[in-house]
């Protein structure tokens, strides 16, 4: 792989400074300290009808609650889960952090009747002492019942504390709260992993999701640990809860560990740095999991692009096996067959999707870059399949196809800078990328029949331009500079965001075009789906639009079309159902050509293992062997049916001996051969 060096400048909005740069799109992960003021922002309030008015198309909303100022931020953030959807009895749970005078407390949204109203009950009281941040509830239903109370209630968030001052620093740990039925909560404090933890390592940032079937179901969560005295670092662990077990198992997988081995490291590089790569686990509807980590490091000599992984486990998150990398070849047969040279996996760190349909197919999906070696022309959003072994790499939708016009990586969202508002005498706000990035989720109806995709992007057809420019900051990476600087800058336009829905088949390899779901002259950030769906006429859809009155005045003099970027600030937690039914749905393959084609086997010379790639234009039965210098069959990788698109396999060497092997595909009555050498 070759590593790009663009000279695209990226923005959401347009600027007129004549500093141009590049932010930091690999930013790591951080605990940052978050001064939150003492202001009884929260109140309960049922939900309420919010028609958007401003176009026919839009959603018709209703209001939840308030999360509180500053605790917006964290919210919705990049790792977490805040709302659930238990799709046998329709239920649905949202999870709201915010302050009072009295302090930090975490409270429960539950809805019975599709969303009609929502009825609030605090799980963690008011604390002067901490609060907790970036919440996450899973809701597991092992009888599949139609009452709350019969249900495992699991909410999870990270201990920010006080130091006395109103200002809450950085994270400590994590607090579990366990529902079993009508029972006052149980909280219990999870500092640390207790299996295979010699580090010390802490937990910190993940997902929490449900399961079922396996091991009477529960609740996992999975992610990644804090070293405990250098802070950050890429080891990954877990926690479980299992129905009927009465306590938290907490661990670091066995096959997660060392993570020099998991991440492909370079050599010399410190497990402080940048490397703590973000993580989901989704379920299958027969309840095996799969824990995907957003990035890894490839394993070519230049250490030059990331790829998705997974680790499975078929005992209720007792115990897993060893990552299954994506083969990063296919970036680049993905980029050749699009009009382009090289592919790149993008925004590693900000929030992307995985789903589960069955055994041994599960789904990752992220956005990447296509470009000619130097400049990059399209952004695509695209799928990482993996089928029983076959990988393949499908196109979605076109995130953006004219980065001239459009420059765009990701939605900016914006926030108070108090040091630059104090250094410039006047409001500043700072304009980046957001941590969500495009807000990419994924979900599958109950019986895993179809796979939903989500994401919020930059409307180019809703473009506004400022009378009067506003002044701004924001984080730049300079030629030569490893670390982002702050730059002055002025807005004077920008897009609106929406919310952007496709779907397809489980059977199927082809997605439905995009659906615009709402379609309208307001900002659309801080999204959320459940990860699992009752059916595709009722798709759970919250979000959070910020309220421009009370604390937020220092905000006053921003136009109203920028308000809605606004996160330091009071927001509301919206509802909405998105029916994609009356979408039209296509079940079709679409042929992507005339031939079949077979690159090169990777690396060649191979050691313990080589990736074949391969695409087919046609449906039909392919098959892909591995043949010895006489014509002998070594390994059968691929017999049957695909459909059309392109492909993927990982072939371990470990039962062949050195020499010159041949891989041959067949399809259509016709083949192609590409050799490969194995090396001791």
């Amino acid at each position: 792989m070759k590593k790009l060096m663009t000279t695209l400048a990226l923005a959401a909005l347009t600027y007129s400074s004549s500093q141009a740069g590049v932010p930091n799109t690999s930013a790591k992960l951080r605990n940052e300290n978050i001064t939150i003021p003492k202001e009884v922002t929260f109140f309960s309030q049922t939900a309420t009808d919010d028609n958007k008015s401003e176009d026919p198309q839009a959603l018709t909303y209703k209001t939840i609650g308030q999360s509180s100022l500053n605790t917006s931020i964290f919210t919705f953030f990049q790792a977490t889960n805040p709302v659930a959807m238990e799709p046998t009895s329709g239920i649905m749970a949202v999870v709201i952090p915010s302050l009072t005078t009295q302090g930090g407390r975490l409270t429960m949204y539950v809805s019975t009747n599709n969303g009609s109203s929502w009825t609030p009950r605090v799980i963690i009281p008011d604390n002067q002492s901490r609060i907790v941040l970036m919440p996450q509830i899973a809701l597991s239903n092992p009888d599949g019942s139609d009452k709350l109370e019969d249900m495992t209630i699991v909410a999870y968030g990270v201990n920010y504390d006080n130091n006395g001052q109103g200002s809450y620093g950085v994270a400590e740990s994590g607090s579990a709260v366990l529902l079993l039925g009508k029972e006052d909560p149980f909280v219990e404090e999870l500092a640390k992993p207790t299996t295979n933890n010699s580090a010390g390592y802490s937990y910190s940032f993940g997902r929490l999701s449900s399961f079922d079937k396996v091991a009477g179901g529960g609740v996992i969560w999975s992610g990644v640990l804090n070293e405990s005295e250098t802070g950050q670092a890429g080891q990954h662990g877990t926690w479980v809860y299992a129905n009927g077990s009465g306590d938290f198992q907490k661990t670091i997988p066995t096959k997660w560990s060392p993570v020099r081995d998991v991440f492909y490291l370079p050599d010399g590089a410190a497990l402080t740095a940048n490397y703590s790569s973000p993580m989901v686990t989704v379920a299958d509807p027969d309840g095996n999991m799969y824990s995907w980590i957003f990035n890894v490091f490839s394993d070519d000599p230049d250490f030059s692009n990331r790829k998705p992984a997974f680790s499975k486990s078929t005992d209720g998150g007792k115990t897993w096996g060893e990552f299954i990398k994506f083969p990063v070849e296919l970036f680049d047969t993905y980029a050749t067959e699009h009009g382009g040279t090289n592919g790149s996996f993008r925004l590693q760190y900000t929030q992307n999707g995985a789903v589960a349909t069955g055994d041994d197919q599960t789904s990752y999906f992220f956005t990447m870059a296509i470009d000619d070696g130097t400049v990059i022309s399209a952004f695509d959003l695209v799928e990482a399949n993996y089928n029983n072994g076959d990988w393949t790499l499908r196109k979605v939708a076109t995130i953006n196809d004219n980065l001239t016009e459009h420059p765009v990586f990701a939605p900016l969202t914006a926030n108070l800078w108090d040091a630059l508002s104090t250094e410039r005498g006047s409001a500043w706000a700072n304009y980046d990328e957001s941590t969500l990035g495009f807000e990419i989720q994924a979900s599958r109806t109950a019986d895993g029949s179809d796979v939903i995709l989500k994401w919020v992007n930059n409307n180019h057809a809703r473009k506004f331009t400022l009378t009067n420019p506003v002044y701004t900051a924001r984080s730049v990476q300079q030629t030569g500079s490893p670390d982002p600087v702050t730059v002055d800058d002025t807005i004077t336009g920008g897009y609106y965001t929406d919310v952007y829905f496709s779907k397809r088949k489980s059977s199927s390899s082809t997605w439905d075009p995009a659906y615009n779901a709402t379609d309208d002259d307001r900002y659309d950030k801080g999204t959320k789906i459940p990860p699992v769906v009752a059916s595709l006429t009722r798709v759970p859809l919250f979000n959070m639009h910020t309220v421009t009155t009370g604390n937020n005045s220092l905000f006053a003099t921003f136009p109203m079309q920028l308000r809605g970027t606004i996160i330091s600030a009071v927001q509301d937690i919206k509802y909405s159902n998105v029916n994609l039914v009356t979408q039209s749905v296509n079940d079709s393959e679409t042929e992507v050509g005339t031939n079949f084609t077979l690159r090169a086997p990777m690396p060649n010379p191979a050691g313990d293992m080589f990736s074949v790639t391969y695409t087919t234009a046609t449906s039909g039965n392919v098959q892909v062997v591995l043949r010895d210098a006489l014509g002998r069959l070594a390994a059968t990788i691929h017999d049957g049916y695909l459909a059309s698109g392109i492909y993927a396999n990982n072939v371990s060497t470990n039962n062949l001996s050195a020499g010159v092997y041949y891989v041959t595909i067949s399809h259509e009555g016709k083949s192609l051969t590409k050799a490969v050498t194995i090396v001791r």
